[in-house]
């Protein structure tokens, strides 16, 4: 992000500040999440461009045209669907934040930094990231704990925790609807919310789901429907 607007910050932080403050939330949103990326458990976050991308993939094409095709939900499918945003919407967190893409959506809430209610939350050297994500299936299923974790080992790599021994810093994620795209949309609406809740981070964080199509099309941002009849996405 520091290479788009130059040299002219002394940290990644300050640049973006500077753009929110100049652009707003969805500018922000409008150049990061093109930059796709995705989480290795244990190795953090790694970003990758469309092209990056595009080139890993292209063994899957069946010719080795750039092709663009519309996609189920009406937009191409090199493009992303309507997104919007929406921070400080809730009272009793201390920061809260509603992301969108097309029919997606979801709510973050963050509470703390707050004292550890038991010594098992209790870390000497940095805050402990607890993580709650609710469906909106009722009861919690498996994909909802991988969420869980996903989300969890995503954020301590770019939260300040050491700045909060012994605290612990509380994240709910609550999904409104499910149109596809899911964890993409959670990790953006928790990265909001963290920035409404003033938590010192060392970069933001853009996600956005990319999948290929049963026709060998490289789709971003897939609905459910094409979630479902894709292969395995990114």
């Amino acid at each position: 992000m520091q290479g788009l607007e130059g040299a002219r910050y002394p940290n990644t932080w300050d640049c973006a500040m500077t753009i929110l403050k100049r652009d707003g939330v969805a500018g922000f949103y409008a150049g990061v999440v093109p930059r796709l990326g995705r989480v290795i458990p244990g190795q953090g976050i790694i970003f990758m461009s469309y092209d990056t991308i595009s080139m890993h993939v292209a063994k899957y094409l069946d010719d080795g045209t750039n092709k663009v095709t519309v996609n189920l939900s009406g937009v191409q499918s090199k493009e992303i669907r309507p997104l919007s945003c929406e921070q400080g919407l809730l009272n009793r967190a201390d920061g809260s934040a509603r992301f969108s893409h097309g029919s997606t959506s979801v709510v973050a809430s963050v509470n703390g930094p707050a004292a550890a209610k038991n010594r098992r939350q209790e870390k000497v050297d940095a805050a402990t990231l607890e993580v709650v994500f609710k469906s909106d299936k009722g009861a919690p299923t498996a994909r909802d704990k991988e969420y869980e974790v996903i989300l969890r080992q995503t954020f301590e790599t770019v939260v300040y925790l050491e700045n909060f021994p012994r605290a612990v810093i509380s994240l709910t994620v609550q999904v409104v609807e499910d149109d596809g795209s899911l964890l993409a949309v959670a990790i953006n609406a928790v990265n909001l919310a963290l920035l409404d809740a003033g938590i010192p981070m060392r970069s933001l964080v853009g996600a956005i789901t990319c999948s290929i199509l049963d026709d060998g099309q490289l789709c971003l941002d897939p609905s459910l429907t094409e979630g479902d009849v894709s292969c395995p996405a990114i």
